[in-house]
């Protein structure tokens, strides 16, 4: 707890000296409740075991910093950065297709700060993949129409492409639960057509459009 509440301390000195607004002891002490001489202490730390470049201005009383600064890589371990990479790359590649331009940006962000911290000449965005068998993208639009149906409990009509009757018939279903299977996202809902519970693979949806009306959204999937 004390660590995660020094950190806490840093984050806000940090974010008021980029903010222009010249922190100090005094300022640091009022927001933490701490007594004047234990925030020094810590501005001190800060800037001479963490190597914040903050100087004391006397016309502003408070400190700013004297050049741009980055902040530090957190302390992990080997394992638990490997463990971050992996799980980025997993979520990067499981979620290609909807959510792939989102995912994208944070993974890139991420990545960086990761590869910082581990050792080794390889990259390690080169290092780990993923592959899936039957991998089918979803279209970003209808990803985005059936999410927001099954978060607002609205029935959705859509064409469904059924391999099994190689034609395209039109349905009207109530969004229970979205899940993605070895990449290939799936809704399970109540099929009005069908009068029963079926398993819609999205990459097999067209002409998606969210009704009007809302239903009732039961969590065990009872009607």
């Amino acid at each position: 707890m004390g660590g995660q509440l020094f950190l806490e301390r840093f984050f806000w000195f940090d974010a008021e000296v980029r903010k222009g607004r010249y922190p100090n002891a005094s300022t640091l002490a009022q927001r933490f409740e701490l007594s004047t001489k234990t925030a020094q202490r810590s501005i001190e730390y800060f800037r001479d075991r963490m190597q914040v470049p903050a100087e004391y201005e006397v016309a502003h009383k408070g400190y700013y910093y004297r050049q741009a600064y980055d902040l530090p890589m957190l302390q992990l371990s080997e394992r638990e950065l490997l463990a971050l990479l992996v799980s980025k790359k997993l979520l990067s590649d499981a979620a290609a297709g909807p959510l792939g331009e989102e995912i994208s940006h944070l993974a890139r962000k991420l990545g960086s700060i990761i590869a910082s911290g581990l050792p080794g000449a390889v990259n390690p965005e080169d290092a780990f993949s993923f592959r899936w068998n039957g991998f089918s993208p979803s279209d970003p639009i209808h990803f985005q129409l059936v999410s927001t149906a099954l978060l607002q409990s609205r029935p959705l009509s859509l064409c469904y492409h059924s391999p099994q009757q190689g034609g395209c018939t039109m349905r009207t279903v109530e969004p229970h639960h979205m899940v993605n299977y070895m990449g290939t996202w799936h809704l399970i809902a109540f099929c009005r057509l069908r009068g029963d519970w079926r398993d819609f693979l999205l990459s097999r949806m067209s002409l998606c459009q969210i009704d009007e009306e809302s239903f009732a959204y039961s969590v065990d999937g009872d009607r």
